[in-house]
């Protein structure tokens, strides 16, 4: 796993390129809530996201878009809407799946407005453990 703090989706798009290098069998995204804050709208950030999964998708590699999480900002709106449109997406494509985040909840997992709490990070990690478990 690598993070990249204040990445957007065009600049994972350069930051994934090692890794796929590697040639794995599967990635996940998770990001597209910097995108928000710099004034795109939420169809703008759902297009980038699967743009890019459709782009590694070609490298026969199996793309797990994560949900945003949840904000106590003034995006809080725009990220359900991101969600909404990135789950709709991923059920038209067969190799692009949506891990969903919506237990987790801005008023119990978010410490800041923006980021989990621990609460929020040990829901996110059963998030991913049940997903990766179950496919």
């Amino acid at each position: 796993m690598k993070s990249f703090p204040g990445a957007t989706v065009d600049c994972m798009s350069y930051h994934i390129q090692p890794s796929l290098k590697k040639k794995p069998e599967q990635v996940i995204f998770h990001f597209g809530t910097n995108n928000l804050s710099e004034g795109e709208t939420a169809e703008e950030v759902s297009d980038q996201i699967m743009n890019l999964a459709e782009s590694v998708n070609t490298h026969d590699t199996k793309v797990i878009i994560s949900s945003l999480i949840p904000r106590k900002d003034e995006y809080s709106v725009k990220v359900e809407q991101v969600n909404r449109l990135l789950e709709s997406n991923c059920e038209h494509h067969r190799y692009i799946d949506f891990l969903n985040h919506s237990n987790l909840r801005n008023d119990t997992h978010i410490y800041d407005e923006v980021h989990p709490n621990r609460k929020g990070v040990s829901q996110l990690e059963k998030n991913f453990s049940s997903f990766l478990n179950n496919r």
